[in-house]
């Protein structure tokens, strides 16, 4: 049943601390663009 549902690993990164970073499961890209929105300022995002 899980895997019909899209997952997708993000990383984001610091930007004050490259070395400091999350990882955030994601279940749609439109989420991501919202995260991204919302960390822009200090995180940058990268597809794991």
């Amino acid at each position: 049943m899980y895997d019909k549902i899209p997952q997708y690993k993000i990383q984001v990164f610091s930007n004050k601390n490259q070395n400091k970073s999350k990882i955030l499961i994601v279940t749609s890209i439109s989420k991501i663009e919202k995260i991204n929105k919302h960390f822009k300022k200090w995180w940058d995002l990268g597809l794991v």
